[in-house]
C-alpha cells in the first residue's frame, strides 16, 4: 500500500473516532478533540510524495510515479486581467513554459500560481510582465524573513520598560468590559496552550505548508466544514473555511511567532509580561514552519495565502514582523493585496522596518505602516542599535515604538526578552487595536490619524527614523474617546 494511503486510513479511523465521542460534547469538548486529532495528524510523518490522482491498483498493476513537488522558488504569482481571454493567457504562458497548477481568491485579487521552468521564474517573470494584454502583475515568490533578535530569559513586568514608555497602564483603565478589536497575527504559530495567549485565541489558520499539501489538507479537514471539495480542491483559500473550528496555526515550534503575539496581547495573568493590549484576542495565520533557532523563512505564497484567509475571517488588524516588504515592485501582488484590504476592507497592515540598518529606499505607501524600532534609553529618542543589529530607516517608515529588551513569552510560556523591529511592530498594532476597541465605528484612515496625534517625536511632523513617531497609548485612547 502506498504511504499516503497508509496514513490516510490511520486518518479515518481517526476521525471516525471523533465523531462518535463527539456526540453530546460541549463545545468546549469539540474544540479540545479537534486540537488533540491536530496534534495526533501532525505527529504522523505526512508523506513527502502526493497521492496519486487515481485509486489504488489492484495487485499486479504498476503504480504510477507520483509527482515530485514544485520547488516554490520556481512559482509565480500572477494577477491576471478580468478581461484577458482564456486561451490567449494560455498561449502567453506557453511562452514561458509555465503551467497553472492551481488559484486563490476571485475577481480583484484573483491569483494564479504557475509552475516555471526550475531556476527560471525571474525570467518568466521579466518575460510575463510585458504583457499587459493578460496579465495586470506577474511576480516571482520571493523569501522573507522574520526581523528579529534572540536574547535572554529575563524577570516579566519589572522589565516591561516599553509599557510605561509608552503609557499602556494608563490606556487599560479605559478598556473596560467592551469588545475588544483582535489582531492577526502573520508569522510561525503561536502557541496559545501554556503560554501567556492561554484563553485568547480559540482558533488559527496554516498556510505554511507547500503547495502540494494544500487540497489534502483541505480534505481531511472537510469532516468540520462541509464544503463543496470540487470547489476547494484548486483554491487555498478554502483553508481558511475551517478556522472557526480548528486550532490550526495555534502551535509554534520556532517561537517568534509567540514572542510576537505576546508583545502585542499578552495577558494580566503573572506568568510573563502583559501586551500593549491585554485584553485582545490574537488570530494566528502560520505563514512559517521554522524550527527553534532557525531564520523561520517565509515567501510570497504563504503571505498571499495567509490574505485569502484574512479575506474570510474579516480581523481588520494584521502584523507582519517579516520582511523585506516595503518595495512594491518586488511583491507587486501583495501590495495589490494590502491596498485593496486598506481601500475596499477597512483594514490596516504593519510591517517591521527591519534589523540591517539600512536606509530604506521605499516610497511611503499609505496602505501599509512600516515600523522601526527605538533603543532602550532613558528620556531619549534613539534608534536601535547595539553593535549587533540596528533598526532599518527612512522614508517609508510610518512609526516607532521600542525594540530592544522587549519582554514577551516563549511557546513554554516562560517569559523571555527580544530585541528587533519584529518586537516594535506588534506594539504599534496593538495600539490601534487599543483605538478600536474604544471607538469600534472609526474608518481606518481616522485610526491612523489619531496614532499620528498620539505620536511623540524628535521633531515636528514626520522623519525618515521614526516617521510620525511613538503612538502613545493613553493620548492615542483619549483621543479616540473623544471622538466617539
Amino acid at each position: 500500500m502506498h504511504p499516503a494511503e497508509v496514513l490516510e486510513s490511520k486518518l479515518e479511523v481517526m476521525k471516525m473516532s471523533l465523531i462518535k465521542t463527539s456526540f453530546g460534547a460541549s463545545a468546549k469538548r469539540k474544540l479540545t478533540m479537534a486540537a488533540v486529532l491536530m496534534l495526533a495528524t501532525s505527529s504522523l510523518a505526512w508523506p513527502a510524495l502526493a497521492l496519486p490522482d487515481a485509486a489504488s491498483p489492484q495487485r499486479g498493476h504498476v503504480t504510477a510515479k507520483p509527482k515530485p513537488p514544485v520547488p516554490r522558488e520556481d512559482i509565480l504569482l500572477i494577477m491576471p486581467n478580468a478581461s484577458a481571454d482564456k486561451d490567449e493567457l494560455s498561449e502567453s504562458l506557453k511562452t514561458v513554459n509555465g503551467e497553472i497548477i492551481g488559484e486563490m481568491g476571485s475577481g480583484t485579487t484573483r491569483v494564479l500560481l504557475v509552475k516555471t521552468e526550475h531556476g527560471k521564474a525571474d525570467a518568466a517573470e521579466r518575460k510575463l510582465s510585458a504583457d499587459r494584454k493578460n496579465f495586470n502583475l506577474v511576480n516571482a515568490n520571493h523569501k522573507i524573513y522574520a526581523n528579529y533578535i534572540p536574547t535572554n530569559p529575563d524577570p516579566a513586568f519589572g522589565k516591561s520598560w516599553h509599557l510605561s514608555r509608552m503609557h499602556c497602564p494608563e490606556a487599560w483603565d479605559s478598556i473596560g468590559a467592551r469588545m475588544v478589536e483582535p489582531i492577526a497575527v502573520f508569522d510561525t504559530g503561536c502557541q496559545i496552550y501554556g503560554s501567556d495567549l492561554n484563553g485568547i485565541a480559540s482558533h488559527g489558520a496554516d498556510v505554511s505548508g507547500e503547495f502540494k499539501d494544500f487540497g489534502k489538507l483541505m480534505k481531511f479537514f472537510t469532516l468540520f466544514g462541509g464544503q463543496d471539495m470540487e470547489k476547494l480542491d484548486k483554491t487555498i483559500q478554502g483553508i481558511g473555511n475551517r478556522i472557526e473550528v480548528l486550532s490550526m496555526g495555534m502551535f509554534d515550534k520556532h517561537g517568534h511567532g509567540t514572542g510576537v503575539a505576546t508583545a502585542a496581547c499578552g495577558q494580566q495573568n503573572d506568568k510573563a509580561s502583559c501586551g500593549v493590549n491585554p485584553k485582545a484576542q490574537v488570530f494566528p495565520i502560520k505563514i512559517s514552519d521554522g524550527k527553534a533557532g532557525g531564520p523561520a523563512p517565509s515567501d510570497d505564497l504563504a503571505m498571499t495565502a495567509a490574505m485569502m484567509v484574512m479575506y474570510q475571517k474579516g480581523t481588520r488588524i494584521i502584523n507582519i514582523s517579516y520582511g523585506p516588504l516595503m518595495e512594491q515592485s518586488e511583491h507587486r501582488v501583495l501590495h495589490a493585496m494590502f491596498r485593496d484590504w486598506f481601500e475596499r476592507k477597512d483594514g490596516l497592515v504593519f510591517i517591521s522596518a527591519g534589523n540591517a540598518g539600512e536606509k530604506l529606499g521605499s516610497r511611503d505607501e499609505a496602505y501599509i505602516n512600516v515600523v522601526s524600532a527605538m533603543g532602550k534609553v532613558d528620556n531619549e529618542m534613539v534608534l536601535a542599535n547595539n553593535g549587533m543589529w540596528s533598526s532599518a530607516s527612512g522614508p517609508c517608515v510610518d512609526f516607532t515604538a521600542p525594540g530592544q529588551g522587549i519582554q514577551c513569552a516563549s511557546p513554554s510560556g516562560r517569559s523571555i526578552s527580544m530585541d528587533g523591529t519584529s518586537l516594535s511592530t506588534p506594539l504599534c498594532s496593538a495600539v490601534a487595536s487599543l483605538i478600536w476597541t474604544v471607538n469600534p465605528r472609526l474608518k481606518n484612515t481616522q485610526v491612523i490619524e489619531i496614532m499620528r496625534l498620539a505620536c511623540v517625536n524628535t521633531t515636528v511632523g514626520r522623519n525618515n527614523k521614526f516617521g510620525y513617531g511613538m503612538p502613545d497609548a493613553a493620548r492615542a485612547v483619549k483621543i479616540a474617546e473623544a471622538s466617539r
